[in-house]
């Protein structure tokens, strides 16, 4: 989907330990050589995924490209534009789907709102470790690789209520790099890569937090407990059902 250029030597290069993990999802990148004039002027490397690789190579009249920064360029086929269903990871988080620009992403699932006896509350659904405790297998912590995913669910709850109080809010650019985080969690994408796809603005960036923790479920239980008759005490006196404290 995307082509990268490392500046330099045509074989062999250094690729970012970052750009390995990410945006190749840990797997070696197929790579082609360019001597003399690649995006930036000079001789160097392209790298792209094994899907690209009938393609691979600088061809300026049929490519798009951007510097990152002075060891990186990023660029793509201008008739072959990259889309979410050719950037999915091999592994993907459980999640819901959002309609973005007419294409699907998958957007991973932190928890689950739920009622226990009777009281509201979340399911986590990310992997969790197994830990042997008291002779038997159990669910323990959130497997590693996860708990930033865990920790953005939390941030963005807490900021969601705490801003009904005016105590706090998250600025936009702020709930737009946790937008990026969650995505590439499924997909191999980031700044640049959703940046280049005009992916996020203010609405798609709130359905995407929202989704993480299934703020849609709890919105209709408040609804549903807002429509319901209201309690009447002995003393005569009415209240509605309020929405526990969690």
């Amino acid at each position: 989907m995307f082509l990268y250029f490392i500046p330099g030597r045509p074989t062999g290069p250094q690729v970012p330990q970052s750009l390995f993990d990410c945006q190749f999802d840990g797997r070696d990148p197929t790579q082609r050589p360019v001597t003399g004039r690649g995006p930036d002027g000079g001789s160097g490397c392209i790298l792209c995924d094994q899907s690209m690789a009938d393609i691979a190579g600088y061809y300026p009249e049929r490519q798009e490209w951007q510097q990152i920064n002075d060891q990186l360029w990023m660029g793509w086929e201008r008739d072959r534009k990259p889309n979410p269903e050719g950037l999915r990871r091999a592994k993907q988080i459980r999640g819901e789907v959002i309609n973005i620009s007419g294409q699907d992403w998958v957007v991973p699932v932190a928890r689950r709102f739920a009622i226990d006896n009777g009281l509201p509350g979340y399911v986590s659904q990310l992997p969790r470790r197994m830990v042997y405790q008291k002779g038997e297998w159990q669910f323990g912590e959130i497997s590693d690789q996860y708990t930033r995913l865990w920790e953005i669910g939390q941030v963005y709850w807490d900021c969601i209520f705490d801003a009904t109080d005016g105590k706090k809010s998250i600025a936009l650019p702020d709930a737009a790099e946790m937008a990026v985080e969650v995505l590439s969690f499924n997909y191999r994408v980031w700044h640049h890569e959703i940046s280049a796809m005009a992916v996020l603005d203010g609405d798609t960036i709130r359905a995407i937090l929202d989704t993480v923790v299934d703020k849609a479920t709890f919105d209709d239980w408040v609804e549903k407990k807002s429509n319901e008759p209201q309690q009447v005490a002995p003393d005569g006196s009415s209240s509605p059902h309020g929405v526990a404290d969690y």
